[in-house]
C-alpha cells in the first residue's frame, strides 16, 4: 500500500537541466513509488535569453506549466517543418511523445516551470 508523503522544494537540490540549458529540481520520479505512468515531475528554470536546446522524448508525453516568465516553443510539425508558439505565465503546454522541440525564455525575466513526463 502506498503512503501519503510530502517533500519540501527548499530541500531538493537544483541540478543542471536537460543538455545544460538551465536548471531543474526532480520533484517526483518513479523512485517515489507513485502513479504507474508518471516518469518524472521536475521544476525547471531558464534565465532570460537561455533555452532548453532541441531535443525529444522517445515514448514520453511532456506537459509543462509556466509558473513565471515568457518565451517560445519551437517544434517539428507533421510536415517535417518547424512551427512555434509563444507562452506566458499561467499557460500549460503539451508536447506529444517523439516530437522534437526546443524551449526558449525570451522575456525580460527568467522562466520557471513544472514539467511532467508520462509514458505515452
Amino acid at each position: 500500500m502506498r503512503e501519503p508523503f510530502k517533500k519540501s522544494l527548499g530541500e531538493i537540490p537544483v541540478e543542471e537541466g536537460y543538455k545544460g540549458g538551465g536548471g531543474r529540481q526532480v520533484v517526483l520520479s518513479r523512485e517515489d513509488d507513485i502513479a504507474e505512468h508518471l516518469q518524472i515531475l521536475t521544476r525547471g528554470f531558464l534565465s532570460s535569453g537561455a533555452s532548453f536546446p532541441w531535443h525529444g522524448h522517445q515514448g514520453t508525453d511532456e506537459f509543462f506549466i509556466v509558473l513565471k516568465g515568457a518565451g517560445q516553443v519551437t517544434y517539428q510539425d507533421e510536415s517535417g517543418g518547424l512551427s512555434s508558439f509563444a507562452y506566458t505565465a499561467g499557460d500549460i503546454v503539451y508536447i506529444p511523445a517523439d516530437v522534437p522541440h526546443g524551449i526558449e525564455c525570451t522575456g525580460s525575466e527568467g522562466c520557471e516551470y513544472h514539467f511532467v513526463r508520462l509514458d505515452a
